[in-house]
């Protein structure tokens, strides 16, 4: 399938159509309808695996795992917030992926160990699980789950990738089908926070974690079509928006790990040159952010001229240093934690 097939209005307008249902479904509190998209992916899924793939990355990408953040806010509810025998949905899901994995092993015979970066990340996960141990971390049983499944989920999703699709799919549909997902997700985010300015004062607006991937998507879709010309404007729209909404929901730590991956994307394709536009780009935005709401513009130049580590001003960035300060000393005091965190 060839990128400019999905690139269109008819996929546009599909996924902006699955936002809305996502967006009534989660503030009525139409929980009843999360369980049957959940049990209508199962059955989905097993069914045809790869088509239940697609199914759940524009499931898990459309619904948001967090609420807006607004006092007017009614009951949340998500794909991500249901339980079933006290484990989430997503939790089970992840399992039954697990399992999927498992058995096309056995009926294939087919065992990939993958590229040098997943045998490095898997090195790390048997040192960080066998250190741990060692010194007791099972102890804290909750958070040594939480770190697991970390691991645990980056291996479930590159797996499933490599064993269900081939590589046509992975690069001239799943990445732009995720690229539009975050603009359409992104443009609703801003459409919302003009509607709410003009009624009320808005400071900030927050989206679902997975909306600020958007601009990782964006710019690995860039790299991918950086030989279709035409293509470009998509991938330079997302990220615009991208920084868009970083910018209405005023994240000083996003903002720097945004700087870093696109400074590592220029440098990839040896465009380093191009890096002033970007901030040309960023200063853009900030011409902007006053017609969506005059509050969130000195919200956000508050946020970026305002980290000062002390009590009494700026709360969260004296907690932020402190925890970083805690993490040196601990990681620069055992040569264990210095390896493996």
């Amino acid at each position: 399938m060839e990128i400019d097939k999905v690139l269109n209005y008819k996929y546009f307008l599909l996924i902006s159509l699955g936002y809305i249902v996502a967006y009534v479904i989660q503030y009525w509190g139409l929980t009843s309808l999360i369980y049957l998209i959940f049990f209508g992916g199962l059955g989905l899924t097993i069914v045809n695996p790869k088509q239940g793939i697609y199914y759940w990355i524009l499931i898990l990408l459309i619904f948001d795992d967090i609420p807006f953040g607004l006092k007017s806010e009614p009951q949340f509810v998500s794909i991500f917030t249901e339980t079933i025998g006290g484990q989430t949905l997503t939790k089970l899901l992840s399992l039954i992926f697990l399992g999927l994995i498992i058995h096309k092993v056995i009926t294939t015979g087919n065992i990939i160990i993958g590229n040098q970066f997943v045998k490095i990340f898997g090195i790390l996960f048997l040192v960080a699980i066998i250190t741990g141990i060692i010194k007791g971390n099972v102890n804290y049983i909750k958070p040594f789950i939480t770190d697991f499944r970390f691991f645990l989920n980056f291996f479930i999703g590159f797996y499933l990738v490599v064993y269900f699709l081939d590589e046509d799919e992975k690069y001239n549909r799943l990445i732009p089908i995720m690229s539009i997902i975050f603009i359409v997700k992104t443009i609703a985010l801003i459409i919302l926070s003009i509607t709410i300015a003009k009624t009320q004062k808005l400071y900030t607006i927050t989206a679902d974690t997975g909306s600020y991937l958007g601009v990782f998507v964006n710019l690995f879709f860039l790299y991918l079509i950086g030989y279709q010309k035409k293509l470009k404007v998509y991938g330079y729209v997302g990220l615009f928006l991208g920084l868009l909404l970083l910018g209405i929901s005023a994240s000083r730590g996003r903002f720097i790990i945004l700087g870093i991956a696109i400074f590592l994307y220029l440098f990839t394709i040896r465009k380093t040159k191009n890096f002033p536009l970007i901030i040309g780009g960023a200063v853009l935005i900030l011409l902007i952010i006053p017609f969506v709401s005059p509050e969130m513009y000195n919200f956000l130049i508050w946020k970026l001229t305002s980290f000062k580590p002390e009590k009494g001003s700026g709360e969260s960035s004296l907690v932020r240093f402190v925890e970083y300060a805690n993490i040196l000393h601990n990681n620069f005091s055992s040569l264990s934690s210095f390896m493996v965190g």
